[in-house]
């Protein structure tokens, strides 16, 4: 029977240390030890760590790798949703890393100049 993958972001390692969230953090990494599911994660959770997580997280997130999950990357769909996200108000700039914000922001420049351009070839 295949091993159902589960997604871990920053919150989640993060809630190991949290009174109101260990208990559910906590019980997932022993079941990712227990090899009762598959942890996956991604470089986007890898860079937030790094910036500016507190050292019993970074330590968790070591421990985590050591159980080698499935890693993701931010691929331009994951960052066009981050930008629409934005876009809408459902995310802010605050809720992301400062290298994924310097990827939606190019991304973001990028259809300004092509909107700009089609606008002058309409012209």
């Amino acid at each position: 029977m295949k091993v159902q993958r589960v997604y871990v972001d920053t919150s989640v390692i993060g809630g190991c240390f949290d009174v109101e969230f260990s208990p559910w953090s906590e019980e997932l990494m022993k079941d990712f030890r227990l090899g009762d599911y598959e942890p996956v994660v991604s470089e986007i959770v890898a860079a937030e760590i790094e910036e500016d997580a507190p050292e019993k997280v970074q330590k968790q997130y070591a421990w985590l790798l050591e159980l080698n999950p499935e890693e993701l990357e931010a691929d331009d769909q994951v960052v066009e949703l981050a930008t629409t996200y934005l876009e809408r108000d459902i995310l802010t700039s605050n809720d992301l890393d400062k290298d994924f914000r310097n990827r939606t922001d190019q991304i973001e420049t990028e259809e300004a100049t092509s909107q700009a351009t089609c606008e002058r070839k309409k012209s």
